[in-house]
């Protein structure tokens, strides 16, 4: 068999494999996330405006989440009903409207977050130690070659 056979083989087993995952993962992220009433799309901005620092623009955050302004506003909309997001617009541009988590959201987030790892760790503690570092040596090998192509290089 040629190389390009080959890999055009791992290639479409690679891709069964990653969707497989990938919709394992989502799907018991969102089981995760629904425990505390959080949606996925409302994790991600939270975890978004919890990275952007003290305040973050709501325009910055659209862009950030490939989201339209109108979604955008929905999502923070239905997370400041929670109390987990508080908004004001900006003191040197009223136009600008800045969010930021309040204690309520960061520690939904942190809870959210701790129970993903240890629900990783129950997955990754099946693996033995040596294939788990092989493993992660593999997938941080693979990102770095996706990214390279990402970027042109």
């Amino acid at each position: 068999m040629e190389a390009k056979e080959r890999l055009l083989q791992d290639a479409v087993a690679m891709e069964s494999i990653i969707m497989r995952l990938v919709w394992l993962e989502r799907k018991r992220f969102a089981q995760e996330l629904a425990t505390y009433g959080l949606t996925l799309p409302q994790f991600l901005t939270l975890t978004h405006i919890e990275r952007g620092g003290s305040m973050c623009p709501m325009g910055e955050l659209a862009a950030r989440m490939h989201q339209s302004a109108a979604t955008m506003t929905g999502i923070i909309d239905r997370l400041a009903k929670m109390g987990l997001v508080v908004r004001q617009s900006s003191p040197h541009d009223r136009r600008l409207v800045l969010v930021r988590l309040t204690e309520a959201g960061r520690a939904i987030l942190e809870r959210a977050h701790r129970a993903r790892r240890e629900r990783l760790c129950e997955s990754l503690a099946r693996m033995a130690e040596g294939d788990r570092r092989e493993f992660m040596r593999l997938l941080r090998g693979y990102l770095a070659a996706a990214e390279a192509g990402e970027h042109g290089v």
